[in-house]
């Protein structure tokens, strides 16, 4: 491909970021009132800004030096994975500096159980995030390979030889891409989160939950994009005539049997992450933190499978609305505090 068409490619991928769909009730499966709205759309497209900038700069320099050094023509497929490594920085940027309160003026709501990674990304997402790199990573070495030591004579010099070192420069970024996200996702599910109700503590999941999704993107997107990059230089080799030439059989059947194996290295990580999808990403962390909860306009969450307090004022057995055992399907276990009130605004 082209250098302006890969270029265009690494453009379409950050113009997407911020093209998500926003917050709403019926998505969310959450009331959200108008003192809510703005702050949580504004935190949304603050991330996705970030994200898109830092996915700017990243094409910027990819485009700089491969204009500067002249190798338009044979590693411009360099300025996608340079715009995706731009979004992770930006995407961690974003994640770790997104912790202030949506409504910094009420008391504080904390939840007493440590949340885990798993409650705000799905799992088929995360298996496909960490076994997208050494299941490419593996692609690529296949690659190298049948490049190497095919049945037939292939040329010292040609277009697969681009790719293939395309290919290998992925790899290491792809490792220090996952490396940057689970250590963002790390440091945020183990940070406080700061809200002034039961529904502003949800509407808080909900935006991690978006914003560590959007993350653990990146490394899936780059792990099949480098699964690409090493089927293309193998049928590129295997279908050039003077390859073939007197080999039509053996590269008929190297060109075809790296092709359905990349094609099962991928969907070995992908095809989980394809099933959560069909459940409802958006949901998920509603469903693992907040259970059958039901959220009331006024910010109160009531666990409808509990019965009235005997003497008024509660669920039955006097514990407050919306408090469980952690992880339960009676809501979180969470703790109202009272704290000074903050007079700054929320630039988040």
């Amino acid at each position: 491909m082209s250098f302006a068409l890969w270029s265009f490619i690494a453009l379409a991928i950050i113009l997407s970021a911020g093209s998500g769909p926003w917050p709403s009730e019926q998505k969310n499966a959450l009331p959200l009132p108008a003192p809510l709205r703005r702050p949580v759309r504004r935190r949304l497209r603050s991330r996705a800004r970030i994200v898109q900038i830092g996915g700017l700069i990243g094409l910027g320099l990819s485009i700089a030096v491969i204009l500067l050094s002249g190798i338009t023509r044979e590693h411009e497929s360099l300025v996608v994975i340079s715009t995706l490594l731009g979004m992770v920085c930006g995407g961690a940027i974003s994640v770790l500096t997104g912790q202030k309160a949506l409504l910094p003026h009420s008391q504080r709501v904390e939840r007493v159980q440590t949340t885990q990674k798993p409650d705000y990304v799905p799992e088929g997402q995360l298996w496909a995030a960490r076994m997208g790199p050494p299941l490419s990573a593996a692609a690529v070495l296949l690659a190298w390979t049948v490049l190497n030591f095919a049945p037939f004579d292939i040329p010292a010099e040609g277009m697969w030889w681009n790719w293939m070192l395309a290919a290998w420069v992925a790899v290491p970024v792809l490792a220090l891409t996952f490396l940057g996200v689970e250590l963002t996702a790390a440091a945020t599910v183990h940070r406080p989160q700061h809200a002034g109700s039961e529904l502003e503590l949800a509407w808080d999941d909900c935006c991690r939950s978006e914003s560590l999704r959007a993350l653990y993107a990146l490394p899936i997107t780059l792990s099949g994009l480098i699964c690409l990059l090493a089927a293309i230089p193998v049928g590129l080799a295997t279908t050039t005539p003077e390859v073939r030439e007197g080999a039509m059989e053996e590269t008929l059947f190297v060109g075809l049997g790296m092709f359905f194996v990349t094609l099962l290295l991928a969907a070995i990580f992908l095809l989980p992450l394809m099933k959560e999808f069909s459940r409802g990403t958006r949901q998920h962390v509603l469903r693992r933190l907040w259970g059958n909860t039901t959220f009331t306009e006024d910010g109160l969450a009531e666990d409808p499978a509990a019965g009235p307090d005997p003497a008024g004022g509660g669920t039955a057995g006097g514990a407050p609305a919306g408090l469980g055992e952690p992880g339960g399907l009676g809501g979180p276990d969470i703790r109202a505090v009272e704290t000074e009130p903050r007079h700054r605004r929320d630039p988040a």
